[in-house]
């Protein structure tokens, strides 16, 4: 049987427009942000001038741009107060969609290591405060500059993947919130066990501004979308971390530094104010890490539970010596919403947390261990989709040192 020209140029005639209407594709922008003030009140927090502060914490833009079907832009910008503008550049990047399978993304990105960690943005979550392995950075970086392969495969039973490796800058206890207290606890702690007078100096860890390697993996499972598990490694190159001492001593015979006789001291190139002798010392430490971890969600009507573990093994070197350090962090936060017509929704949550950090001794880090817990109890109150109120009331439990606080926040979204 032949097929005359005239049929097949009449066929093509008209399944070319068809064709080209499916294949169609309107390159679709997004923009959307939002802007969070926050206040912090706490009892007896020591070495701030106020307890209190009100400010405002953070404002972000979301902007994403979809110029084909298989092809998505995304930029994040989060200002918040004394952050760099690098700093506030949390996200740009391309994402290349071979299929649900397979998708290649190339640039900065949220570390795709934790579940809490990747929906970072102040109106997704219900808290005011994210758990402490997230803010304090000490397990993995907040954002990479890399090149992920990820995808996820399955329908009710579904798994998903993520592979990535790239570049990251140290952002080691950047303060944030109202007072600039949150992710600095490990900092705050240290010092306060072990203060500037009874030391000798007083011990400021510089951000290291230097380009970091590292990388890892993700692999998740999620059943119909009531409970999700996960599991993550993360792997950094050895890195100079810096540490600085501002050096103040009121008499130099009355202290003996490090296995030094200070009343022999040669102190005439130290500089002299209000009767102390002062000089900044700096000390440069190598450290290689690898860090793993875990984590739970579940979701069942209106409740919701999720927890995370991770643990840090790491080998430090300074003055020549060699120290094994081990971190550990947990947390477990529990909500359940509650939708009312004439108000919005409503949701309490309550939050445990579990850090454990090496401890700083006189002149170097030690192998030990100081352990403290967060206890976390809030309501977000959401009347309207571009309106979030928070308010929950933190306690810090480590000894003599206890700490509690109040937070609240106003988040509006447009």
């Amino acid at each position: 049987m032949k097929i005359s020209a005239k049929l097949i140029a009449m066929l093509l005639f008209v399944a070319m427009p068809l064709m080209a209407q499916t294949d169609y594709w309107e390159p679709q922008t997004n923009f959307t942000g939002y802007v969070g003030t926050e206040f912090n009140y706490f009892n007896g927090l020591k070495g701030y001038e106020r307890d209190y502060s009100i400010a405002l914490s953070e404002a972000g833009f979301l902007s994403s741009y979809q110029p084909t079907r298989d092809l998505t832009i995304t930029g994040v910008l989060v200002y918040r107060p004394n952050f760099s503008f690098e700093q506030m550049l949390n996200e740009l990047n391309a994402q290349y969609s071979i299929n649900n399978s397979l998708n290649l993304k190339a640039g900065r990105f949220l570390t795709p290591l934790s579940p809490m960690n990747t929906y970072y943005y102040a109106p997704v979550n219900n808290s005011a405060t994210l758990p402490m392995i997230i803010t304090n950075h000490e397990f993995f970086p907040l954002n990479m500059d890399a090149v992920s392969l990820n995808g996820e495969v399955g329908e009710d039973i579904r798994f998903n993947y993520n592979v990535f490796a790239g570049g990251f800058k140290n952002s080691l206890y950047q303060g944030s919130g109202a007072m600039g207290f949150f992710a600095t606890e490990s900092e705050y702690f240290q010092n306060q066990r072990m203060p500037a007078e009874s030391l000798g100096y007083d011990m400021i860890t510089d951000p290291n501004e230097s380009l970091q390697f590292g990388g890892g993996g993700y692999l998740g499972i999620n059943i119909n979308n009531f409970i999700s598990l996960g599991a993550g490694l993360f792997s950094s190159d050895e890195n100079i971390t810096t540490t600085s001492r501002l050096i103040r001593f009121e008499e130099a015979d009355e202290f003996d530094f490090d296995g030094i006789d200070m009343g022999d001291f040669d102190f005439s190139q130290w500089e002299v104010h209000d009767d102390h002798y002062v000089r900044t010392s700096s000390i440069e430490s190598k450290i290689k890490k690898t860090s793993f971890g875990g984590n739970i969600k579940m979701h069942y009507s209106s409740f919701s539970l999720i927890g995370e573990y991770w643990q840090t093994k790491a080998k430090l070197k300074t003055f020549g010596f060699n120290t094994d350090l081990n971190l550990k962090g947990a947390y477990v936060e529990i909500s359940n919403n509650f939708y009312i017509n004439s108000l919005g929704s409503i949701t309490p949550y309550l939050r445990y947390e579990y850090h454990s950090v090496p401890e700083i001794g006189a002149s170097m880090v030690s192998d030990n261990s100081q352990e403290y817990y967060r206890y976390t109890a809030g309501v977000n109150f959401k009347p309207s989709f571009e309106t979030t109120f928070k308010m929950e009331y933190v306690y810090y439990e480590y000894g003599s040192l206890d700490l509690g606080g109040l937070v609240l926040s106003a988040i509006f979204s447009f």
